[in-house]
């Protein structure tokens, strides 16, 4: 290449001039990154929508039914999937550990227990009542005496 020389101050300058304008570019492209970035934190978000919860059908038994299907073993096939409703006549309501228990009498030998938290019952033995069970799945369970539902509710006296 004849008559051309490479100025070595030249290339310096230029190679600087290259370097500013690639961190210009690279500035640039942060900033719009950082208020784009910025801009989503601020939007207005959608609210999340919670899954569907099932919703049981209401069975109303007796306490008679409900200790009978347990001692048939058909209890938790019959009225697993139910809020269940039992009516029967209050025998005893006890306390143990501050939380209260109401049972219910039946004609056989197994007895239905219903625990119905720390707050003293406004029922007498005697009265006939019904409570409710929405979640037998977590709150039945078999004891040797019977049926005992956790987290009852006294829906009527």
């Amino acid at each position: 290449m004849a008559g051309s020389s490479l100025n070595p101050g030249k290339c310096n300058q230029l190679k600087l001039a290259i370097t500013a304008k690639i961190h210009a570019v690279w500035l640039g492209v942060s900033i719009a990154l950082l208020v784009s970035l910025t801009a989503c934190a601020f939007a207005p978000q959608q609210p999340v929508t919670p899954p569907p919860q099932p919703t049981f059908p209401s069975v109303h038994v007796t306490a008679d039914q409900a200790a009978q299907a347990l001692q048939n073993d058909s209890f938790f096939s019959t009225y697993g999937q139910t809020i269940l409703l039992i009516q029967g006549t209050v025998t005893s309501i006890g306390q143990q550990d501050g939380n209260y228990t109401v049972a219910l009498a039946t004609t056989g030998p197994a007895k239905v227990f219903c625990d119905i938290g720390a707050k003293a019952p406004t029922v007498n033995v005697g009265d006939v009542i019904t409570v409710q069970s929405a979640n037998l799945q977590q709150d039945a369970s078999r004891e040797t005496s019977g049926l005992l539902l956790k987290n009852c509710t006294i829906v009527s006296t």
